[in-house]
């Protein structure tokens, strides 16, 4: 079941972000062992601003009260951009993923957002998963370090 956090609970948040570091650092071609960008708590204290100002919102999925993926997505109509997508290693492949991307999507349109993207780390395993949502190559960033 999906449910919508506060900024009070996004603390939750941190194993599922060190989670998407361990994997992005696993499948990362070029980038490996830089993830993440910033500490988690960064993240996280930027997270509960962004609730708290009503610019985001935020879905997680729990099982036995742990917080097993979420979805945060930014309200910027007409545009809208999901944010994190996030779903641990024991609980993809049964639902979860498509749960929160439906929950992305119909927020962001009954938001006023007629256009969605979103990002993901170069050779990330879910390009075929966002496709199946109609998401499409757009831009190629590259970088330098």
């Amino acid at each position: 079941m999906i449910r919508e956090i506060n900024c009070g609970e996004v603390n939750a948040l941190e194993p599922c972000l060190e989670a998407r570091a361990e994997h992005h650092n696993a499948v990362s071609m070029y980038f490996s062992g830089t993830f993440p960008s910033r500490p988690f708590a960064e993240t996280l204290s930027r997270f509960g601003e962004e609730l708290a100002s009503g610019a985001s919102r935020c879905a997680v999925v729990e099982a036995s009260g742990t917080v097993v993926g979420f979805c945060k997505i930014d309200l910027e109509a007409p545009k809208g951009h999901i944010d994190y997508l996030v779903a641990l290693d024991g609980h993809r492949g049964c639902g979860l993923g498509d749960a929160l991307m439906t929950w992305a999507i119909q927020t962001l349109e009954s938001n006023g957002a007629t256009a969605i993207d979103l990002k993901g780390a170069y050779g990330n395993d879910a390009e075929r998963f966002y496709e199946r949502y109609g998401f499409k190559p757009a831009l190629l960033v590259m970088c330098r370090q």
